[in-house]
């Protein structure tokens, strides 16, 4: 059996099993886009926005990574509880292919560091993405999450905004 059939065995399982790196633009009326907006509706606090598409990230070199960060904290801090959470964070759009590529590499991204947050401000803009992603941390209720390094998080949907007209 290969690595990456080993991995696939702890992804996601609205994963494709068949194509291990990929892009899919979710249908609006699947019960993934509906579970995934209505975790978006409770994170965003502004009540100006209406999502344009929702996309799953599906990257098994990420998820392989974060599965090995994660049993070496679990090995190294034995009496430390860990979990993996879904959390947010929002960056300029024109970043969107960076981000995808390294892992929210903030130096690659425009931002001064990475925090991943339970709630997020968007503007009516359709200027910002917003990437959901699973975190590991042993303080699962945290408003603010900041990853040691990339190993700890792996990108699962990136969502778009369209621009609102505002009177």
């Amino acid at each position: 059996m290969s690595l990456n059939q080993e991995i696939l065995k702890y992804a996601p399982s609205y994963w494709d099993k068949t194509l291990q790196n990929r892009e899919e633009n979710i249908s609006s009326s699947s019960d993934e886009f509906k579970n995934i907006f209505s975790e978006i509706t409770k994170a965003v606090y502004s009540t100006h926005f209406s999502v344009q598409k929702i996309i799953r990230i599906q990257n098994i070199h990420d998820l392989g990574q974060l599965l090995i960060r994660e049993q070496l904290l679990v090995t190294s801090n034995p009496h430390t509880q860990y979990y993996r959470v879904r959390r947010f964070i929002k960056i300029n759009k024109l970043y969107y292919g960076n981000a995808i590529k390294y892992n929210i590499d903030h130096r690659r991204c425009g931002l001064p560091q990475v925090q991943f947050r339970k709630s997020v401000g968007m503007s009516p803009s359709s200027s910002h993405v917003l990437l959901v992603v699973q975190v590991v941390t042993d303080n699962p209720s945290a408003e603010y999450i900041n990853p040691a390094n990339s190993l700890e998080y792996f990108i699962e949907y990136v969502v778009f905004f369209k621009t609102l007209s505002i009177l």
